[in-house]
């Protein structure tokens, strides 16, 4: 997990030295335009230059338009913000090269927005996506885990948490589960949809959540919170409810309040 000006760093360095490879590009076409004898190879030369820029440009947009969509949703805060920019993402995403992430952004936009049903149909709909590699399968045990705690389904959150467990630390051809998920955050959820709220209330207790953007630390408040409430930490639970409250910004937390 990124925290915001890491996040902001890597984005913004890796479009500086997209645009500095495409001044290179740029200048060195120039070189070769002039150089050339030959008109026909003068245009041959120009019209690979203006449709190389072309393209390059265009799908530097849409990952921009993809950038400030996930910062909307994850340090914004702002669904229907996120929303309206993926929405112009895709508009705009003639080759579809952002259709399959956009299942994954849906699934997350929808558990933001507490409707949980709708993130469970859009994984079962899409399983295969969500099993095409390690990475995919954990978001896809995770998101419906998290979405069966929002219903407050507890025998299925309950079904789900093993599936999560089961990753844990697994390799497929050597390659190692990103670190996408705070094991003891989801750890303490499952005491809480399990009904130990003193476990829960101690492992939330000991989350760090330093590299939390703030959906994730919506969650995390708003889950430690109603712990605490069930545990009778009156003092405590209004603390973090303050916390709460400064980073959830437009997500519909009352829906689980």
């Amino acid at each position: 997990m990124k925290k915001l000006t890491n996040y902001s760093f890597s984005a913004e360095a890796k479009r500086i030295v997209h645009i500095v490879i495409y001044i290179i590009f740029l200048f060195y076409s120039i070189y070769l335009i002039t150089q050339a004898t030959s008109p026909s190879v003068k245009l041959a030369y120009a019209a690979i230059t203006i449709i190389f820029l072309t393209i390059a440009i265009f799908a530097e947009y849409l990952e921009f338009l993809s950038e400030q969509a996930i910062k909307a949703l994850n340090y914004e805060c702002n669904p229907e913000k996120a929303k309206a920019i993926y929405d112009k993402l895709q508009k705009f995403d003639f080759f579809k090269s952002y259709k399959n992430n956009r299942i994954l952004f849906d699934t997350i936009y929808n558990l933001a927005i507490i409707e949980p049903n709708n993130a469970i149909k859009l994984i079962q709909e899409n399983d295969k996506y969500f099993r095409a590699n390690i990475d995919a399968l954990l978001i896809r045990n995770v998101s419906l885990f998290i979405a069966y705690v929002e219903s407050n389904n507890k025998t299925q959150a309950k079904k789900a948490y093993p599936e999560i467990i089961k990753l844990k630390g697994a390799k497929v051809k050597g390659k190692k589960l990103s670190p996408l998920y705070n094991w003891d955050e989801l750890e303490a959820l499952y005491y809480y949809i399990s009904n130990d709220f003193d476990k829960a209330c101690k492992t939330y207790k000991n989350v760090n959540i330093a590299y939390m953007n703030n959906k994730e630390k919506t969650q995390y408040y708003l889950f430690y919170y109603k712990s605490l409430l069930q545990n009778k930490e009156i003092e405590q639970a209004t603390q973090v409810k303050t916390e709460l409250e400064k980073v959830c910004n437009l997500l519909p937390i009352n829906k689980l309040m």
